[in-house]
């Protein structure tokens, strides 16, 4: 018998032309970025960095914002959005801080109770223009802070036609040589 004859390997393929290779690619680049084929490769690669640039950059710089529209770097986005928050808790806190003085002020004039301070805090707190109301409210209205009855000044005690002197003048007094 007769062993078959292997087939011939296949012949090695020419080395393939790198020159026609590169300048089909050179010539590709040239379309996607939109100038000629014939074109300087140092020009193509221009172009193509000129494209990258305004790939990475949304609306060119030529085209004009909308308006009211302001660009920011996203670093200056973000401090000026921390800055915000810190203003806004900054200003809570000075208005807690003045309605509590407002408050602490009417207590003390009497105009409330202390007992009502924390209904007032909650109260301002939801309605800012009541502090004007508060602020009205006539001292001692809730809580009497002036003296009432005699206040022991000599003018009224002559009056009234009592001299304090006299009153005890009858009564020894204990141990003490008049």
């Amino acid at each position: 018998m007769t062993q078959p004859v292997p087939a011939p390997a296949p012949a090695p393929d020419p080395e393939p032309d790198t020159e026609t290779d590169e300048q089909a690619l050179w010539d590709q680049l040239a379309d996607l970025v939109g100038v000629p084929k014939d074109t300087d490769h140092a020009e193509i690669v221009d172009a193509v960095a000129e494209a990258l640039d305004e790939a990475a950059d949304p609306a060119p710089s030529g085209s004009p914002d909308p308006q009211g529209v302001v660009r920011l770097d996203a670093t200056v986005h973000a401090e000026l959005v921390a800055a915000a928050a810190h203003g806004r808790t900054a200003a809570a806190r000075e208005a807690r801080t003045e309605r509590e003085r407002v408050v602490s002020a009417a207590v003390t004039r009497g105009a409330i109770t202390a007992g009502r301070r924390g209904a007032w805090l909650a109260s301002l707190e939801r309605d800012p223009d009541g502090v004007a109301a508060l602020a009205g409210l006539p001292d001692g209205l809730a809580v009497p802070v002036a003296a009432l009855g005699h206040d022991g000044s000599p003018a009224i005690d002559q009056a009234a036609g009592r001299n304090q002197d006299q009153w005890f003048s009858g009564v020894p007094s204990a141990g003490v040589a008049p």
